[in-house]
């Protein structure tokens, strides 16, 4: 695939979290055209992490062998899951914001009344529903919703969060 990698003076950072949706493993790369710099960021890096996991790594391999088989779930599992999130949206218009992701497996609606989103995202994580809230992205009335990580569950915290009255 073309990379922006071939522009100058460019450096291009990525990682399993968001290539696969694997964000456990905590594995990514950087490529820089720049051998220099390139460099001084390998050595950067030396001060924060002496080694990687030689587990992970190796989970990390057989994910990047396997990556078209992770890719073909993870597309199922948005695309259901972004269906659902399409209907519980239209059923809390009256509650809700948002901007229909047009990519990714991340939605960051807000809610109508400006409101603190934090005080519902507590109150949906005690019921078992984990959404972040907007105040860690600086848009305090926002909350991050994730849907692509997945397949079993998430109509049940859909229908948890639409019947929470905060």
């Amino acid at each position: 695939m073309p990379s922006v990698a071939s522009v100058g003076n460019t450096i291009v950072v990525s990682d399993l979290s968001k290539a696969l949706s694997l964000s456990g493993l905590r594995i990514g790369w950087l490529i820089d055209r720049d051998a220099h710099r390139r460099e001084q960021l390998i050595n950067l890096r030396s001060y924060f992490t002496v080694s990687g996991s030689p587990i992970t790594e190796a989970i990390a391999v057989h994910a990047l062998a396997h990556r078209q088989a992770i890719l073909a779930r993870l597309e199922e599992v948005t695309r259901t899951n972004l269906a659902l999130l399409d209907e519980f949206m239209e059923r809390q218009q009256s509650r809700f914001g948002w901007v229909r992701p047009c990519g990714g497996t991340v939605a960051f609606p807000w809610r109508l009344d400006g409101r603190d989103a934090r005080p519902m995202c507590e109150a949906l994580a005690r019921a078992g529903v984990l959404v972040a809230p907007g105040d860690c992205f600086e848009a305090a009335a926002h909350f991050r919703i994730g849907f692509g990580a997945q397949a079993a569950g998430f109509q049940q915290a859909l229908n948890i969060a639409a019947r929470s009255e905060l």
